[in-house]
């Protein structure tokens, strides 16, 4: 968990937020100063830069270095993509529901989440919502709903509706054991996601 003092130097990166409370977090997150300063970047290179592709390219992988590194993952395991739509549709459309068919998601994914993969159950997913009790999802309830026919559970840190936060490491644990794979949605400046 991060210190009161460390919230208080990255809220310093988010102009909005010195007097203003952002809640529109889910389509449009608060600008930070990093960005603001790489699309300053970005305009510079394509106007002095002999070739601003390869520059671009470079800060991209080093982008993907930098994150792979803060979640112990290797560099060819991170995708930088443009919105969580663009992260989970590729995973859900690649998936074979042949053997496995259960997709298992908390009732507090976003919606996003939910509609892409119910687009799935032409192809075979059965999608199954756990409901929360009391505005949460306890971990037993994902217990109960994983099993051996589960082939994947979409999962995000923090709930956009309610601020819940599965315990996302016993939750993998449990699919894991069953062979089932995780769909990792990961909200930070970007949006980056990780299947595990």
């Amino acid at each position: 968990m991060l210190t009161d003092s460390q919230i208080s130097e990255l809220r310093s990166h988010f102009p909005i937020l010195r007097d203003t409370t952002y809640l529109y977090s889910n389509s449009q997150g608060a600008l930070s100063d990093w960005v603001e300063e790489g699309v300053r970047e970005y305009m510079h290179t394509w106007r002095t830069s002999l070739d601003p592709w390869s520059d671009w390219m470079e800060a991209y992988e080093g982008l993907r270095t930098a994150f792979a590194g803060f979640i112990g993952a290797d560099r060819d395991e991170v995708a930088i993509v443009t919105s969580a739509s663009a992260g989970i549709n590729p995973i859900a459309n690649a998936l074979g529901f042949d053997l496995r068919t259960k997709v298992i998601m908390s009732e507090y994914e976003f919606p996003t989440m939910a509609q892409i993969w119910l687009a799935q159950r032409p192809r075979g997913a059965q999608v199954q919502f756990i409901e929360g009790d009391n505005e949460i999802v306890p971990t037993e309830f994902y217990h109960r709903a994983i099993d051996d026919r589960t082939l994947i559970v979409p999962l995000t840190h923090v709930s956009f509706l309610n601020g819940f936060r599965p315990d996302v490491a016993a939750i993998t644990s449990i699919a894991h054991a069953n062979g089932a794979l995780v769909f990792s949605m990961v909200i930070r400046i970007a949006e980056p996601a990780g299947l595990t």
